[in-house]
């Protein structure tokens, strides 16, 4: 089938283009730039935190704990189950209190990886009381991996 395309003046950071295939109508398409942007801030933001943590950088990967996106405090999760220190773990408590069962799940993970003692008790509460049942299985796993070999720090 062929057609064309009309594209008309952008608006409010979109642009709407309206495709028409042969005999029918314009359909009109609205294309919103700053989500694409968005997304592809958030993946560099996501690498550059893995980074960090690849380098033991905890301090700066602090300062994303409490990002609005549930992605990014999920690779700072990530990151701070590479370092293996206390302060990793206190990081990491405030995100097994996170609302987002996926960050909770990942903390939990990066917790036991660590053997943070630190974490143990709140990973012990969340095996038996998380409302989500998948973090509640992740959490009794990694309840029973930090029981059984926990390293102080």
């Amino acid at each position: 089938m062929t057609g064309d395309l009309r594209i008309l003046p952008r608006i409010n950071k979109a642009i709407i283009v309206q495709p028409r295939l042969r005999g029918l109508p314009y359909n009109t398409c609205v294309i919103n730039f700053e989500g694409i942007f968005y997304m592809a801030r958030e993946d560099a933001l996501r690498d550059k935190i893995l980074k960090l943590g690849s380098k033991k950088k905890l301090a700066p990967i602090l300062k994303y704990l409490d990002n609005p996106s549930d992605d990014v405090r999920m690779a700072v999760a990530m990151a701070l189950g590479m370092i293996p220190t206390y302060d990793s773990g206190m990081g990491l408590i405030e995100l097994l209190r996170d609302p987002s069962p996926i960050v909770r799940a990942t903390a939990i993970n990066s917790a036991s990886e660590i053997h943070a003692k630190n974490c143990e008790e709140y990973i012990r509460k969340l095996a038996f009381a998380d409302p989500d049942p998948n973090a509640r299985e992740v959490a009794k796993r990694a309840f029973e991996k930090l029981k059984d070999n926990v390293i102080t720090y």
